[in-house]
């Protein structure tokens, strides 16, 4: 029907065009009041609410609605925070504990272990964790998110050097790859190989 008339798009939708049916219109209203009461409290508000800046009420009810909307995504938005900041406090370490790090893809060989062996040596502020390795301690704090508990036995864990180093370099110190001279075939002889 709409396209014998010569509308393809909403464009083409004249300015002129009325809802005829006010049962219809009724029904659509009473559907959505009856879907969320919350929002059928706000519907009977929309006359009080003006728009943030002006001091009269909104020029259109889509502005009234869009308001809405907005406080209810900030709500949602609420809610969903403070889930995350409880489910982000669980994970807890104490210090001595044995945990492992995982290794970015970047920084090790095929054959490389995907996890550093870690003990917790302190708990810092904020929840991050300074850590040691078998080569040192690790200069970066971590946080619990980004640890995992291990329970295998580590007795090289027991005396850590004092020495600070990066994840980088103790992941190339325990590297199998580099014991088999496996990390560089270059014909150039680099230091990397």
């Amino acid at each position: 029907e709409f396209y014998d008339r010569g509308i393809r798009d909403e464009e083409d939708i004249p300015d002129n065009v009325e809802v005829q049916d006010d049962e219809y219109r009724e029904e659509i209203v009473d559907t959505c009041e009856s879907n969320d009461a919350g929002t059928s409290n706000n519907i009977n508000e929309l006359d009080n609410i003006s728009m943030p800046g002006s001091d009269h009420a909104p020029t259109s009810p889509h502005e009234a609605f869009r308001k809405i909307a907005a406080e209810n995504i900030q709500k949602s938005v609420e809610r969903m925070r403070t889930i995350v900041e409880k489910r982000k406090w669980q994970i807890m370490f104490s210090v001595g504990e044995l945990v492992r790090v995982n290794i970015p893809r970047i920084d090790r060989a095929g054959i490389d272990r995907r996890s550093l062996p870690c003990k917790v040596l302190e708990t810092l502020d904020g929840g991050y964790y300074r850590l040691g390795c078998v080569f040192g301690v690790l200069d970066r704090c971590y946080l619990a998110g980004e640890m995992e508990t291990v329970s295998a036995e580590f007795p090289e864990l027991e005396k850590i050097p004092e020495t600070r180093i990066s994840l980088t370099a103790a992941s190339r110190l325990q590297s199998s790859a580099a014991a088999v001279n496996a990390l560089c075939h270059c014909k150039s002889g680099c230091a990397t190989s």
